[in-house]
């Protein structure tokens, strides 16, 4: 069975459950869309089972599956902690009422020293969902250049030079973001501080159907025999949108705003990539400890530029297959 006709069966199972059985009693406490590519809820994991991961990982309990210094850390959980994580997702959503026999895929957890860069999950559990549940974000302090006021909202009280790197680019979003830098020096001048995007999963409208992909200008280790790139790990490095869906016709002035605002990771260190600038953006994810949020592997997705705000940022990763998608 196709992908895309297999989603087409369990789409409407989706909708009518959560429209007519489970949004209505839930609050301001979880969020979606309305045709359930994304969804949000928080306080699915304990307390204090966040507090056993986290403690579990700084004392090494956990095998690393992979590291790339300066980057990221991989992690397996033990068995007991994944199937505890699980059932509290299954259950938080009431997935097991309409899909039984549900299983996870690719089941870690992964450290991240900087923000991740634009991918797609679409990898071997086909049609279901990609669960991120959040774990741990390290705040930078005052004495870095950050404050954050009595909402929980950041602010900077300065910007790097090296910001201004990318300037003299042809990426409009680039060549916008220059003209903020010397808008963001003149606040700083007049002790005004910057406001800044809180963290979360900035959630592109685009989508991309196929491999794990990252898309950019990553560290190449080797060519597979069919002249592709992949990393070291063997995920897939694509520096162009040809395979993407939902692009925008032209530059649109007023989503280059959003993103500027939004996403600004998917305006450092992607100038690289021809025609960034019609990507869309669906949403962003909050960032929410112990919070799950479950969205369609195919769209394309990346951490917002936290590293302005924090220094470390840790989550659960996991794929939720379809029953009876066996890709």
């Amino acid at each position: 069975m196709e992908t895309n006709d297999f989603y087409k069966i369990w789409k409407p199972k989706l909708i009518d459950f959560f429209r007519n059985e489970f949004a209505h009693s839930l609050g301001p406490r979880f969020t979606k869309d309305d045709d359930m590519d994304f969804m949000i809820k928080e306080n699915v994991i304990s307390d204090s089972l966040v507090s056993k991961i986290n403690s579990a990982i700084d004392a090494g309990d956990y095998e690393k599956r992979y590291s790339k210094p300066n980057i990221i850390d991989d992690y397996t959980p033990d068995k007991e902690t994944s199937e505890e994580i699980f059932d509290s997702v299954v259950s938080a959503f009431d997935l097991d009422k309409f899909m039984p026999s549900l299983r996870w895929h690719l089941f870690d957890i992964k450290v991240w020293h900087q923000p991740s860069t634009i991918h797609s999950d679409y990898i071997n559990y086909g049609d279901g969902y990609t669960c991120v549940v959040p774990l741990k974000f390290t705040e930078k302090t005052e004495a870095d250049g950050v404050i954050k006021d009595d909402n929980g909202h950041y602010f900077l009280t300065q910007v790097e030079s090296s910001d201004r790197e990318f300037a003299g680019t042809n990426n409009v979003w680039l060549e916008r973001r220059t003209e903020l830098l010397d808008v963001f020096q003149e606040l700083l001048a007049e002790g005004t501080p910057i406001p800044w995007p809180d963290h979360g999963l900035a959630l592109c409208d685009n989508e991309n159907f196929g491999e794990y992909a990252l898309f950019g200008d990553y560290e190449k280790a080797q060519q597979d025999s069919e002249g592709e790139w992949r990393t070291q790990f063997g995920i897939l490095v694509k520096d162009n949108l040809d395979d993407v869906t939902n692009l925008l016709d032209e530059v649109d002035q007023s989503e280059i705003e959003r993103k500027v605002y939004a996403v600004p990771n998917i305006l450092l260190g992607h100038n690289f990539l021809k025609g960034l600038d019609r990507l869309k953006l669906k949403h962003v994810l909050p960032w929410k400890i112990g919070a799950a949020s479950l969205h369609r592997p195919t769209y394309m997705h990346c951490a917002t530029d936290w590293s302005k705000i924090g220094t470390e940022k840790r989550h659960v990763f996991f794929g939720i297959k379809f029953p009876g998608y066996d890709k």
